[in-house]
């Protein structure tokens, strides 16, 4: 079974995926997280929750994200942590935890995701270098 993490479980495109999979049949095995359990605006705290994770991730949708466009200038700390930083971390989490896989297995995981559903979703997925839509 593929095991998929969603980020951001309260937000309106996380909160969409996650209801589409409660209503489809998918096969996938969703674990979702909101920010109360990875904190994205600290990363040494985030690295330390994601080794709390036992399931075996397959794909990772992140969905959380520092939005406030008024105030990221005021906040670049904070905006870098949430977009860049957690981003980062979330990646290298993702590449050890399938360290032992080939870089084909990796890939063709992620490529395969694909859920066929009543709403398109258009999901860009970061993998070995490169952005699949």
């Amino acid at each position: 079974m593929t095991n998929i993490l969603i980020i951001g479980k309260n937000g309106q495109i996380a909160s969409a995926l996650i209801e589409n999979f409660k209503l489809e049949k998918t096969g996938f095995n969703v674990l979702v997280k909101d920010s109360s359990e990875l904190d994205f605006s600290k990363p040494e705290s985030l690295k330390e929750n994601l080794k709390n994770i036992s399931t075996s991730i397959n794909l990772i949708i992140n969905c959380a994200g520092y939005t406030n466009v008024d105030k990221a200038e005021d906040e670049q700390e904070l905006c870098d942590n949430i977009n860049h930083r957690a981003v980062k971390i979330l990646a290298d989490f993702k590449q050890r935890k399938h360290q032992h896989k080939s870089q084909a297995d990796r890939v063709g995981q992620a490529l395969k995701f694909n859920v066929q559903c009543k709403h398109k979703f258009y999901i860009a997925i970061y993998e070995n270098g490169g952005w699949e839509q």
